[in-house]
């Protein structure tokens, strides 16, 4: 039973999901995997073989390069169908920390991590950027980097649109059997979907139907939806907030906006100029919330919380970012932006004052919770010494007492809200013991009956554990994890909401 691809059904299903805040996504090393064009942190693997330096003083090129199994006839034939059982102790990531965490001290192990996994140094992918913008009520991950908290923090930024060439993204959307150029022309103006109707494979698109696509797809997936009528609004500021946004900016785009013709395609140079000029605002200005317009508006509980507290920094940012969307929800992508808590879990659990301190702060917040199960890096290391993560065999065994407990040592609203979710696995080898301790300690204690349907991406997944987890409620889907994410933003933004 291989692993499929998603297919429409599945797609619309999940996306359903996403919209209604009923999926929570499990994130392991594998959404910040390095590509040609994105540099990340290494995979479980790669940390091995660091240690493995750490430990020798040697220099290792890949675990694999370390040995291999010389297998007889029976030994050659087992292997075919279960790889996994020639794997050598040394890629055992688990034993191999325990014997890199005993040479060293505590606050020198996790300084070698820090060193291994560069967060600091790296973006975020692509994969979390687009989490990052989703109305998921809780996201857990078992990686200690904060890329993606730094990908929460950057959300409510507006984004450039990215380039695209009109002619191929329009013979592109001519595919009649490709399912995601379906999706979208099901999404496009009647006008733009009979202009594509007309033309033929073969045929050349008109300057008309190439500029049509263009402005279909900005209004589906760009941030800045109508560009032109951006525009022609802030030139004209006819509105309380038109007129307080230009007299903001500055006197170079204001310029440009002066000398820009209505209704034409704004050009590259005023987008990006009034994209910066508005980031700028959106961070720094404690004036905008302030407009009476906004006092009008039905906002979310955070919202209203936020106008009568002064808010800075992040508060700030995600605030004004909200009330622009309403302010100009034709022209502005309405993406999710509610503060969001980051509860890291103590390898010892959550205790005493502790515990009930994390429960009244849960409690309270009604936006995205990042649960990071297996702890976090600190920039710094405090007085009391760095914080333990979950990493080597010792780690594994006191984590699997903690996680069968029901007495606070996990937060109960995390674990009532994982029980009540369809889940999302993002970035794991669904063989690996750290991802099968957590789904048999979060999930596996549900009655079956009550537990929600999981669903895995893993690039050509072994059919072994593909068959092994669908019979445990777990439906894994064959896909290049950024491709993924790429399509899921692309769904997520046309999906037509209120409409099915």
């Amino acid at each position: 039973m291989p692993a499929t691809r998603i297919n429409p059904a599945h797609w619309k299903e999940l996306v359903k999901q996403v919209h209604a805040g009923q999926c929570v996504p499990f994130l392991g090393a594998g959404v910040n995997v390095t590509t040609k064009d994105y540099e990340g942190l290494p995979l479980a693997k790669d940390v091995t073989a660091k240690l493995i330096e750490d430990l020798t003083g040697l220099k290792v090129q890949s675990l694999e390069a370390l040995g291999k199994v010389k297998a007889t006839p029976v030994f050659k034939k087992i292997l075919e169908e279960y790889e996994d059982l020639g794997y050598l102790k040394v890629y055992d990531l688990g034993r191999v920390a325990f014997h890199a965490c005993t040479k060293r001290k505590q606050s020198s192990f996790i300084k070698l991590l820090h060193e291994i996994l560069p967060d600091r140094d790296r973006k975020p992918s692509k994969l979390l950027t687009t989490l990052a913008r989703l109305p998921v009520p809780l996201i857990v991950t078992t990686n200690y980097d904060r890329l993606m908290e730094k990908a929460l923090k950057e959300a409510p930024l507006l984004r450039p649109a990215p380039s695209r060439d009109p002619l191929t993204l329009t013979r592109k959307l001519m595919k009649v059997d490709d399912p995601l150029s379906t999706y979208f022309r099901e999404r496009f103006s009647p006008s733009t979907a009979c202009l594509l109707e007309k033309k033929t494979a073969t045929a050349l698109p008109s300057l008309e139907l190439q500029q049509a696509v263009l402005s279909e797809m900005s209004r589906l997936l760009d941030d800045v939806k109508d560009p032109a009528s951006l525009a022609g609004k802030l030139r004209q500021a006819k509105d309380p907030p038109s007129t307080y946004l230009q007299e903001q900016m500055s006197p170079a785009t204001r310029q440009m906006l002066s000398t820009y013709q209505d209704s034409a395609q704004p050009p590259d140079s005023l987008m990006k100029a009034l994209i910066d000029d508005l980031n700028g605002i959106l961070r720094q200005d404690s004036n905008f919330y302030k407009l009476e317009t906004f006092s009008l508006m039905n906002l979310p509980l955070w919202a209203r919380k936020l106008m009568r507290q002064d808010p800075k920094g992040d508060n700030l940012l995600r605030l004004n970012r909200l009330l622009l969307g309403k302010a100009y929800a034709r022209e502005i992508a309405n993406v999710h932006v509610s503060p969001f808590e980051v509860v890291v879990q103590p390898c010892e659990g959550f205790v005493g004052a502790a515990q009930k301190a994390e429960e009244k702060r849960l409690a309270e917040h009604d936006g995205v919770v990042l649960y990071k199960i297996h702890g976090s890096f600190l920039d710094e290391e405090p007085e009391e010494g760095y914080p333990s993560v979950v990493i080597t065999e010792e780690d594994y065994i006191q984590f699997l007492t903690l996680i069968g407990k029901n007495d606070g040592s996990i937060p109960s609203l995390i674990k009532d809200k994982i029980a009540s979710c369809n889940l999302l696995f993002l970035g794991y080898g669904l063989e690996d013991w750290d991802f099968r301790t957590l789904y048999k300690g979060l999930i596996g204690s549900v009655p079956r009956n009550k537990q929600r349907e999981s669903f895995a991406i893993q690039y050509n997944p072994p059919e072994y554990w593909v068959r092994f987890w669908e019979q445990n409620g777990v439906f894994i889907y064959n896909m290049d994890i950024y491709e993924f994410a790429e399509e899921l933003e692309c769904r997520y933004r046309a999906y037509p909401v209120g409409q099915e």
